[in-house]
């Protein structure tokens, strides 16, 4: 796919699938868990840029790989726990 810009050509090419990739290393998954905050409330999504938790565990979401739980611990306050299914 070529594009031009002004007086200058630039190439793009395609680099492939990220499997193909150097340093690429899929995410081991493991058991599965939910997330649990400190009121043993069950996470359920994100409602806009906020963790969502409920109080009926039915309605969890469940993860597989610590690097998800990472991430929700990043984006609040609240103490979390896992508790494995």
């Amino acid at each position: 796919m070529k594009t031009t810009f002004g007086q200058q050509e630039k190439t793009m090419k395609k680099t492939g699938s990220a499997a193909k990739r150097k340093g690429y290393q899929p995410i081991e998954c493991g058991q599965l868990f939910i997330v649990l905050n400190e009121y043993a409330q069950a996470w359920t999504g994100l409602k806009g840029d906020d963790l969502a938790f409920s109080d009926d565990w039915n309605e969890a979401k469940p993860l597989e790989n610590d690097n998800q739980f990472w991430h929700l611990e990043r984006m609040t306050y609240i103490k979390l726990e896992k508790m494995f299914l």
